[in-house]
């Protein structure tokens, strides 16, 4: 929608898109001032940052037409950080992933999760399974190489922290001793 509202916002705004603007400019400069211009003025109305204007513009400049026909709708096109993953992908996997979603074959967009988002409580079990699979290999590699005994502590710690008992998932005080 904000992709939308931009090209609408340079066709009223000639003055500011490339090719017309502040003397001694160069066109991306003048491109640059143009955005800018979008950004802020978008941020205002909306009452969003310029930068969030910018993300949310840029994802949809990204995502095909088809994909977000497909998308409407659906828990992802709320998602933010699940568009942003679609519109790193090319449009023809954008489109044959948004049509899993809408049939219901996919919840989510494949990929790492986007900085700052909290994991989905379904995929902790997952990745503590994982977590003690990758232990267990770790302790019969270190068994075979005869340094099991060496590292036994180091294990048993991150077998702990998997399982929510680390030092720093105890709600008791720390031991003085150890300061």
């Amino acid at each position: 929608m904000l992709a939308r509202r931009q090209q609408l916002w340079n066709g009223a705004n000639p003055s500011t898109q490339g090719g017309v603007g502040q003397v001694g400019q160069s066109p991306p400069q003048q491109e640059d001032a143009s955005a800018t211009a979008f950004y802020e003025e978008t941020a205002k109305l909306t009452g969003k940052s310029a930068r969030t204007v910018r993300r949310k513009t840029q994802i949809g400049q990204d995502i095909c037409d088809e994909a977000a026909q497909e998308l409407a709708g659906s828990e992802v096109a709320n998602n933010q950080a699940e568009l942003e993953k679609l519109s790193k992908l090319s449009a023809t996997k954008q489109v044959a992933i948004a049509k899993e979603i809408k049939n219901g074959a996919r919840k989510r967009v494949p990929g790492r999760r986007a900085r700052g988002t909290k994991c989905d409580p379904c995929d902790r079990g997952r990745i503590q399974e994982r977590g003690l699979k990758g232990i267990r290999s770790a302790e019969i590699a270190l068994d075979l190489l005869g340094m099991f005994e060496h590292c036994k502590e180091s294990i048993e710690f991150l077998r702990d922290a998997l399982n929510g008992n680390a030092p720093w998932n105890r709600k008791s005080q720390p031991d003085e001793s150890c300061f």
